[in-house]
């Protein structure tokens, strides 16, 4: 079978990556340290295994270890300042999943003016 975009280029090799039914519907813990590094899963369902798939805390995106179909671990990145901010999930391509979960950074800030 070969695919094409345009009607006139054609390729065998394609990737599609369906991410409808991909659902997070929590995040634990809901607190990390500001200096980053806090193994945080986000549990749903029909997660699966991408090299790409990512974890966006507030605009930070991290690497993704995928545990299985219901389960991804991520850690933290460092935050400059306490806060809370939303959590997110990314496909390859770029496709984002905003969910309705946040995380709160606690701590002092790791830049002092």
């Amino acid at each position: 079978m070969a695919f094409s975009y345009n009607g006139v280029d054609y390729t065998s090799a394609i990737s599609i990556i369906l991410t409808d039914g991909v659902v997070v519907t929590r995040c634990a813990p809901s607190i990390a340290s500001v200096r980053g590094g806090t193994s945080v899963a986000l549990i749903g369902n029909n997660f699966y295994n991408a090299s790409r798939l990512m974890c966006g805390f507030g605009g930070v995106l991290v690497n993704s270890l995928f545990i299985n179909s219901t389960a991804i671990v991520c850690k933290t990145p460092e935050s400059i300042l306490p806060g809370t901010v939303l959590v997110s999930l990314y496909f390859p391509g770029g496709k984002q999943l905003s969910t309705e979960m946040s995380l709160f950074f606690h701590g002092k800030s790791l830049f002092y003016l």
